[in-house]
């Protein structure tokens, strides 16, 4: 994936603040000290995933859980809905983490048996803290270490179910014909 020029990382920052200034729902939010704390940091960014986690890090002092930055070129999903269960920040014996809230029945947490209450620890032996997010990538496996009420630790391997190949057909150029586009999702 090429990395976008300065020009281009302004452009994008521009649109991604306008975005907040128009649309989001959370507190008043302001979007000239969010351009102030982290222009510097993502126009400066050497590579396409430096870009991405400055443009999130700027993203998490919104203080919501369902807003992210990602390239088109790896499709990915939200913690929560890649796994299908919610979590919260907590505080806990092993530090600030994330704990698991609702495991949805069918779902690649509940199917890999993780269930309600149980701490998050690690994600392929990389410690995952709060805030930092989990955004995982379609079709792909990750081992997590986990710490059940009771104080055992288990390493469940769960699967993010792939994306579906579509039928429809349509006009529109091949992806390859334009240039690489980065998305701001809220859900």
């Amino acid at each position: 994936m090429p990395q976008p020029d300065e020009a281009q990382r302004r452009s994008v920052l521009d649109k991604v603040l306008q975005t907040v200034d128009e649309k989001f729902m959370g507190p008043d939010t302001d979007t000239a000290r969010l351009r102030q704390e982290h222009e510097e940091a993502i126009l400066r960014s050497e590579t396409p995933e430096q870009f991405e986690a400055e443009m999130n890090a700027m993203l998490r002092a919104l203080a919501t859980s369902h807003t992210g930055f990602f390239h088109e070129s790896r499709p990915r999903a939200a913690g929560r809905i890649a796994i299908a269960a919610t979590f919260m920040k907590a505080e806990t014996g092993d530090g600030p983490r994330w704990v698991f809230l609702d495991v949805h029945p069918g779902g690649a947490a509940a199917l890999a048996g993780i269930r309600p209450g149980d701490i998050l620890l690690t994600v392929d032996d990389k410690e995952v803290v709060p805030p930092d997010g989990m955004p995982f990538q379609l079709g792909q496996s990750y081992t997590f270490t986990i710490r059940r009420p009771n104080g055992a630790t288990e390493r469940p391997t769960l699967t993010i179910p792939g994306r579906r190949k579509s039928n429809v057909r349509s006009s529109c150029p091949a992806r390859s014909s334009r240039p690489p586009s980065w998305t701001a999702a809220s859900g």
